[in-house]
């Protein structure tokens, strides 16, 4: 509060998952569940094998290594396409 960073516990998030074709279109808000998480239940609800990601990645405060990890994790679940609304910010 007033300037000061808070830990948010919340894990909780919404998303929305449509199907178009043989593919699931993963819309996501911020993703505080994981950007895997969400694309692997989708995946499964859709029963798609690949995915595109429209939405907020809440990669704000990532490492470079927990970036890489997650775009390896991501093209492990069959993202083709990744458009993000907000995806980190650096603060060198």
């Amino acid at each position: 509060m007033d300037g000061e960073v808070v830990e948010e516990p919340m894990r909780d998030d919404l998303g929305l998952a449509v199907k178009v074709r043989d593919k699931v279109m993963v819309l996501t808000g911020c993703s505080h569940s994981g950007i895997s998480n969400i694309v692997r239940q989708a995946k499964m609800i859709a029963r798609a094998d690949e995915a595109a990601v429209v939405g907020g990645l809440h990669f704000i405060a990532a490492e470079d290594d927990a970036l890489e990890n997650a775009v390896n994790q991501m093209l492990s679940e069959g993202v083709k396409e990744v458009h993000v609304g907000h995806w980190a910010e650096r603060r060198d």
